[in-house]
């Protein structure tokens, strides 16, 4: 006889507030020391120089972290693991982030897992970060020529997004940014896309008033599309525009293209495929085109290693034993999911 025990979990509260603002994360941070949250740090090496002063005085809180795809990694994970078990975080403890995307995600893997799971804060210091991975809960680590192929979703406790971060960055690291911003108006807003097209010099002087807007909008817009869908099982993949060619690019490139830099590359080559296998029109492809045009964005690529691109590509999280799942955008900037496609015929686009 089976007996069937029905049992209805509550899972954990997957919301958050996003706070974005200017000089706030000195104020932030000083909360969280004077309140009993028990704060430990993973901070990326350049921001613990730049920024030493945000930092407690108590450096054994404080782990410093080499910011690169290669120490985004089991090795790195078991250090960070060791730390909170040095510091005796306890599940009351909270983990601060402190840099960009690769410090996040490595950071919010190691809450995840430590105690099954301790409360983490993430403190983005790039722009990719602050509008893309910062916020939706994906967390990992790279493994096999595989990115982020080991992780897990885990939301963190706050999001603090402090504009003055960006006074850093140099004009590289601004615009392999902004790639994110693109894709995500470009498969969701039509009038957010046509905005940063009508703006794009103003936007790569950086006026700060503009990029305060672009920031919370693309905030917005990724955000409504993950509490639809937080698990990825539908309309979040729409995110990865861009990403599916993109992932592998970095790999075949050996990360000498970054990442936003290959989304932007991505998004170019998956648009090209759409339209020559009919999925969608030339004025769709020349639109994203030509908006990555205007930001002077990479738009051609010569694969160096064959074998390998596919290799990274059919280890990707979006290759299914059926093929390829691949993402396209519309003239209306409306998204779209395309299935089972073959990778080898995917990767001969880069030859035409």
């Amino acid at each position: 006889m089976i007996q069937l025990i029905k049992q209805d979990i509550v899972s954990r509260d997957l919301s958050y507030d996003i706070i974005l603002s200017s000089s706030i994360i000195e104020e932030k941070l000083n909360y969280y020391e004077t309140n009993n949250l028990n704060p430990l740090y993973i901070v990326d090496e350049n921001i613990s120089k730049i920024y030493s002063k945000l930092l407690p005085y108590d450096k054994e809180r404080v782990y410093i972290f080499t910011a690169n795809e290669k120490n985004k990694s089991f090795k790195e994970l078991i250090k960070i693991e060791e730390f909170l078990s040095k510091n005796n975080a306890l599940r009351g403890s909270t983990l601060i982030a402190l840099g960009g995307g690769i410090t996040g995600d490595i950071t919010g893997f190691a809450a995840s897992i430590f105690m099954r799971g301790i409360s983490f804060i993430q403190v983005p210091t790039t722009y990719l970060s602050m509008v893309d991975s910062s916020i939706g809960g994906k967390t990992g680590i790279n493994f096999d020529d595989a990115k982020n192929i080991i992780g897990s979703f885990y939301q963190p406790k706050e999001v603090i997004i402090d504009m003055n971060f960006l006074d850093t960055l140099n004009d590289d690291e601004f615009l392999n940014g902004f790639a994110e911003t693109i894709k995500v108006a470009a498969i969701s807003d039509a009038e957010f896309f046509n905005m940063i097209y009508e703006n794009s010099q103003k936007i790569i002087d950086r006026d700060k008033e503009l990029l305060l807007t672009i920031i919370e909008q693309s905030c917005i817009l990724k955000s409504n599309i993950v509490k639809e869908d937080t698990y990825e099982t539908n309309k979040r993949m729409l995110l990865n525009f861009g990403h599916t060619l993109a992932h592998a690019i970095e790999i075949d490139s050996d990360n000498q293209i970054t990442h936003g830099y290959a989304v932007a590359l991505g998004m170019i080559y998956e648009m090209k495929y759409g339209v020559e296998k009919g999925y969608i029109s030339d004025v769709a492809f020349t639109k994203i085109f030509s908006m990555l045009e205007k930001f002077n964005y990479q738009t051609k690529y010569k694969i160096n290693n064959t074998d390998k691109f596919l290799s990274a590509l059919l280890k990707d999280k979006k290759s299914t034993s059926n093929g390829i799942t691949l993402i396209l955008t519309d003239e209306n900037m409306i998204g779209r999911i395309v299935e089972e496609i073959d990778a080898e015929t995917l990767i001969n686009i880069f030859n035409d």
